[in-house]
């Protein structure tokens, strides 16, 4: 982030009883010292070229740079209201500059704030390629800018990958107020993923609407999504246990997502989530679901990276019409059997960004050659980044690193009504293990391109393991 211009720096030095200038470097200490604790009084905060943005969106920006009081507290503000803004996402440039107010009848100490700023323009987009799940994807996406100015944003979006999966969306976010935090998003999309582990392809179109908001804790997503849900096995390989689940499924839910970010810039420290669905709000899919994850990283020294990682998650499937009953007990229809979660709804482990050392959805439940999921899991992970040995690329490129690893997890399918502590006995008897090691390219400060070379040690009947070389883009959660 750009530091904001502080000229006002030499206006309170030449303030100072030493008109002649600090001789040593303690006195330029105690100048600069008394210039900071210096008492302000800001006099105006004017914002150029806001066009389109209405001036609610940038209010209680002018009230936070008002209220300071020392000099150092401005400067703290400018770097708040700078922060606050390039968080909505719809300017492209931000200056901020504080200066000595010369204006006739200024007041003593009287600071003028000048903000300039660029506005996004009302048309963007953007095309960029990743791999998922082992397949090659490219993304188009056409974004509208605050068209009516109140920092909302309209986004139409593809991708298309080469194993036939495919998604459309169309996205709108509003702000709430003027602080970034808080938002409603809402919108439709259609999207096509082969399920090439279970020979099925599912298709869900769906609509949905997020309340997005933020508490001392870190950031909470409160989403509803109703999905009309079409499983097909059109490969003759399916197995009888897929060709069950297969046909129309209709998913009504709400969901939150809490997000505890405690990382720093460089990506250094803990990122905490906790993600708990419940779905029966009418349609055929009845269940709990809840899944937690922590990972960590730390510098060690020597230019060595660690992280740490751990994952896991619960689905408890409820008897059907259990949630309508309990919020509704007069009117809704009478509880049923409990429903056994559907194949789309249940966890997957394994593959070359998720447990390495292992196929694609290769730990867990399978019939022949088909994933079923479970509806339990846990996985860990511990990561080992190291410079590259040979200098000369080092100094090159100090993106890429060695890269060494240790993960493992289990997946399992328990029967309805099974306690949590056996759940949890069952998931440790069936742990699968796979160590290597390779390159990372460190793209950003959490998404790493690999190329590793894995050993599994220790896997069950049902598992996948690979041994040899995988390629694919870790995000940090595992």
């Amino acid at each position: 982030m750009p530091t904001p211009s502080t000229r006002a720096d030499e206006f309170y030095e030449t303030g100072c009883q030493n008109r002649k200038g600090p001789k040593t470097a303690a006195d330029y200490a105690k100048v600069m010292q008394r210039s900071h604790e210096a008492a302000v009084t800001v006099d105006s905060v004017t914002i150029f070229g806001l066009c389109r943005t209405r001036d609610w969106l940038v209010k209680s920006i002018t009230a936070k740079l008002r209220a300071a009081k020392t000099f150092d507290e401005l400067k703290g503000a400018a770097f708040q209201s700078r922060d606050q803004m390039a968080r909505h996402g719809i300017f492209k440039e931000i200056d901020v500059e504080l200066d000595r107010n010369t204006e006739h009848g200024a007041s003593t100490g009287g600071v003028a704030v000048t903000i300039n700023v660029e506005e996004r323009g009302l048309l963007g987009g953007k095309v960029r390629m990743d791999t998922t799940a082992g397949e090659a994807r490219g993304l188009a996406e056409i974004t509208l800018v605050q068209p009516t100015g109140n920092g909302e944003t309209v986004s139409f979006s593809g991708s298309q990958s080469t194993g036939d999966s495919s998604t459309v969306q169309v996205r709108c976010s509003v702000p709430i107020s003027d602080e970034p935090d808080w938002a409603v998003n809402f919108g439709a999309f259609q999207n096509k993923d082969a399920l090439l582990a279970s020979h099925a392809v599912q298709q869900n179109r769906g609509l949905f609407s997020e309340y997005k908001t933020w508490s001392g804790f870190g950031q909470h997503l409160l989403r509803y999504d109703a999905v009309w849900r079409h499983l097909m096995a059109p490969s003759e390989k399916a197995s009888f246990a897929v060709r069950e689940e297969a046909g129309h499924s209709l998913k009504s839910s709400i969901s939150h997502i809490a997000t505890f970010d405690r990382r720093d810039s460089d990506g250094l420290g803990s990122l905490y989530t906790l993600q708990n669905e419940a779905a029966g709000f009418g349609g055929d899919c009845h269940f709990l679901k809840h899944t937690a994850g922590v990972t960590h990283r730390t510098d060690i020294g020597h230019g060595c990276v660690l992280r740490l990682s751990c994952r896991g998650g619960l689905l408890d499937p409820l008897p059907a019409g259990k949630i309508m009953k309990t919020l509704a007990p007069t009117s809704a229809p009478n509880v049923g059997p409990v429903a056994q979660p559907h194949l789309v709804d249940r966890f997957f482990l394994g593959g070359c960004t998720d447990v390495r050392g292992f196929a694609t959805r290769g730990i867990g439940p399978r019939e022949r050659d088909d994933a079923l999921g479970g509806d339990a899991f846990i996985a860990a992970a511990a990561h080992l980044y190291t410079p590259i040995p040979i200098e000369r690329l080092r100094e090159q490129n100090d993106r890429i690193r060695c890269h060494f690893f240790a993960n493992g997890g289990s997946c399992v399918k328990t029967p309805p009504g099974m306690s949590v502590r056996n759940k949890a006995q069952t998931l440790g008897s069936g742990f699968a293990v796979a160590v290597g090691a390779g390159l990372a390219v460190q793209m950003t400060d959490t998404i790493d391109l690999e190329l590793n070379y894995c050993v599994p040690v220790l896997y069950g009947a049902t598992d996948s393991p690979w041994q040899g070389v995988q390629f694919g883009i870790s995000l940090g959660t595992l």
